[in-house]
C-alpha cells in the first residue's frame, strides 16, 4: 500500500528518519508523561447487567537495559513509579510492550491474530482480578507481585457484532501494568492458547516509525449485511465462486481498513512453551546486552504475517496517544488512520453525511479550519457508532442500487418492446 493512500506522511510527519531503538526522548520521559496522563484524566467506565460479559486485557510494559552494568540489585526498593524512573539504567533503557498471538483454530475467528494477555471475567470478579487472572494463565507472569506495579486503566469499550444490529458481545477493560525488575521471570506460555508473544519496542508506534510498515487490509462490503449471511453460504458451494465474488465487488466493493506489520527484524523463537529470555538478573550480562539485533519473541507463520489491527490496534493506540504531551500530539490518532473506509466513493460519502452532518450544513469556514485533535488525550470515542454508520450506507448502498438496476432493466426493457413492435 502506498502512504499517500492514507495520506499518513500528511498527519505523521513530527519527526523525520528516526530509528524505533534510539528515540528522541529517552524512556524515562514517555513513562513519566505516561504516569502523568493516567493519574490526572479519567477513563471511561461502561457499567453493564449480568447479561454482558466483561473481559479485561494487560498492556504490560517493561524496560530493557542497554548498559547492565547500570543494573542495581536491589531493584525490589524502587517500587514507586518516581523510583524506578530514577535509576540510570530505566532512563537510557529500551522500552517495550507485550503482544501475544492467538494459537491457530479454524473456529476462532480471532486466530492467529495478536492480542494483549486475557480473557473475560468469572462471577464476582473484578475486572483487575479478571486481568491479572488471565494473564497468569496464558503466559505465567504474575501482575500482583513484586515485579510489576498497576500504573491505570485505559477507556473501557463495548464490542459489538459486526454483522448484527446492536448485539453487544462483551465490555473490554484494558489495564496497564509496568514491570519494575530489570530481567522478566520466567514466562510460562499457555500453548493450547497462545502460538507465540512478542516485546515490541513502544517508539515504534510513535512518530512516524511505523509508516513503512502500514499494511492496508481489506474483506468483502456484504460482509457486513447481517440478512445476506445467506449468501456467503451459497457463494462457497456454487461453481460460480469467482463470479458471485466480481459480482460483489462490483456492487458493493471492498472494505479497507489499516494495520501495523511487525518487521522482519523483530523475531526470536520460543522454545518448549516457554520465553527463552531472560530468566534471572545475571543473565542479563550473558545474553540480553543491547547489539542492534532483535530479541522479540516470534514464531514462524507464512500463511498469516504478524500485523497488528482492529480492537487491540485501537487499545494501542490509546496507549500510544498517553506517551504525547497535548502539544506534541500528532494531528490524527493511529485508530483514526486505520479506520475502515469503503472502496467505493459513494458509500464513503454516506458514511461522512452520518458521521459529520450533511456537507451543506457547515458553516462558511468549515472546510477552511486546519484539521486539529483535541487538548484531552483520553477523550472517549465510540467506535462502534462508525461501524453502525458503515452498515447503513451499505444498506442505502445496496437499495440504491438495486433501484437503479431496475429502472435500467424497465428501461431496456421498454426499448426491446418497441424495437420489436417496429421490426413486426
Amino acid at each position: 500500500m502506498s502512504i499517500n493512500s492514507y495520506s499518513i506522511k500528511k498527519y505523521y510527519s513530527t519527526k523525520q528518519n528516526n530509528n524505533y531503538y534510539f528515540p528522541p526522548v529517552t524512556t524515562k520521559d514517555i513513562l513519566s508523561q505516561l504516569n502523568y496522563n493516567l493519574n490526572t484524566l479519567k477513563f471511561q467506565k461502561i457499567q453493564t447487567d449480568f447479561s454482558i460479559r466483561r473481559a479485561s486485557v494487560a498492556a504490560i510494559i517493561r524496560v530493557v537495559p542497554r548498559n547492565v552494568n547500570q543494573v542495581n540489585e536491589n531493584w525490589s526498593q524502587y517500587n514507586s513509579v518516581e523510583k524506578f524512573l530514577s535509576q540510570n539504567w530505566v532512563t537510557s533503557g529500551i522500552c517495550e510492550i507485550l503482544y501475544i498471538r492467538r494459537s491457530l483454530n479454524p473456529t476462532d475467528k480471532w486466530s492467529g491474530d495478536l492480542a494483549f494477555p486475557g480473557g473475560k471475567s468469572n462471577p464476582g470478579e473484578s475486572d483487575k482480578d479478571t486481568c491479572e487472572r488471565e494473564t497468569m494463565e496464558e503466559v505465567g507472569l504474575d501482575l500482583s507481585s513484586k515485579n510489576f506495579i498497576f500504573l491505570g486503566q485505559l477507556d473501557q469499550r463495548e464490542i459489538k457484532s459486526l454483522a448484527s444490529f446492536n448485539k453487544k458481545l462483551m465490555v473490554l477493560c484494558p489495564h496497564i501494568y509496568l514491570q519494575i525488575s530489570p530481567a522478566t521471570p520466567p514466562m510460562h506460555i499457555n500453548a493450547d492458547e497462545i502460538q507465540s508473544i512478542h516485546w515490541v519496542p513502544l517508539t515504534y508506534f510513535m512518530y512516524d516509525n511505523f509508516i513503512d510498515n502500514w499494511k492496508r487490509i481489506s474483506y468483502p462490503a456484504v460482509k457486513i449485511l447481517y440478512f445476506l449471511r445467506w449468501l456467503q453460504v451459497l457463494e462457497r458451494s456454487s461453481k460460480y465462486y469467482y463470479l458471485w465474488k466480481k459480482l460483489e465487488e462490483l456492487v458493493l466493493g471492498k472494505v479497507y481498513y489499516g494495520g501495523i506489520l511487525f518487521p522482519n527484524d523483530m523475531k526470536y523463537n520460543i522454545v518448549n512453551g516457554n520465553e527463552d529470555s531472560m530468566r534471572s538478573s545475571s543473565s542479563i550480562t550473558n545474553s540480553r546486552r543491547y547489539s542492534g539485533s532483535s530479541f522479540l519473541p516470534y514464531t514462524t507463520n507464512k500463511k498469516k504475517p504478524l500485523i497488528l489491527w482492529g480492537i487491540t490496534l485501537g487499545i494501542t493506540s490509546d496507549l500510544v496517544d498517553l506517551l504525547y504531551k497535548p502539544e506534541e500530539l500528532p494531528l490524527l490518532s493511529i485508530k483514526e488512520l486505520a479506520s475502515p473506509k469503503f472502496s467505493h466513493k459513494d458509500l464513503d460519502l454516506i458514511v461522512k453525511c452520518f458521521k459529520n452532518g450533511m456537507p451543506w450544513k457547515k458553516p462558511a469556514d468549515y472546510y477552511q479550519q486546519i484539521p486539529c485533535r483535541k487538548p484531552v488525550i483520553s477523550e472517549f470515542t465510540d467506535d462502534t457508532e462508525y461501524f453502525s454508520y458503515m452498515k447503513f450506507s451499505a444498506y442505502i448502498g445496496l437499495l440504491a442500487r438495486a433501484i437503479i438496476a431496475w429502472v435500467v432493466a424497465k428501461k431496456a426493457k421498454d426499448l426491446i418492446s418497441k424495437h420489436l413492435i417496429k421490426s413486426n
